[in-house]
């Protein structure tokens, strides 16, 4: 085949495919030992937004634990390895849907009298989170002052 011909058959290649109504499939390369995939229909894209949600919402249910039990150092390696974790919105929702409360990270630390450090990371990796009002209406100061915060 000549060039010329390997030509408008690389030109024509994607109009066929457009015509034979073909599903586009998703790419998959190893380039310098990264994976990236380029997600090519609606459907692959949706799917890959759900399981980057899905694994975000587990990794949020692991910082609420560690929150929770006041186990500060874990929280603080966890935001080193995760520090998108604290800009998402961690909610408990209700048998029938609706929500019981949502917050972020820095509103649930502020419950639970953290670490000058632990603080100190959150607000370094989302400062804005300090005008973010949780479910309730509280600023994180509120929620930090009516558990009587010291410092």
């Amino acid at each position: 085949m000549s060039p010329k011909e390997k030509e408008e058959n690389a030109v024509t290649a994607p109009v066929k495919a457009k015509a034979t109504k073909e599903r586009p499939k998703l790419f998959n390369s190893k380039t310098n030992n990264k994976e990236i995939n380029l997600i090519s229909s609606r459907k692959q894209k949706s799917e890959a937004r759900k399981k980057e949600t899905i694994q975000a919402s587990k990794r949020s249910i692991t910082l609420y634990n560690k929150i929770k039990e006041c186990k500060w150092d874990h929280v603080l390696q966890h935001l080193d390895y995760y520090e998108r974790d604290a800009t998402n919105w961690i909610e408990e929702v209700n048998q029938d849907g609706s929500k019981r409360w949502r917050s972020l990270p820095i509103h649930l630390v502020c419950e639970h009298k953290p670490t000058f450090e632990v603080v100190s990371q959150l607000l370094r990796i989302y400062p804005n989170s300090l005008n973010e009002k949780n479910y309730g209406g509280d600023l994180p100061i509120h929620i930090a002052c009516r558990e009587g915060a010291s410092k």
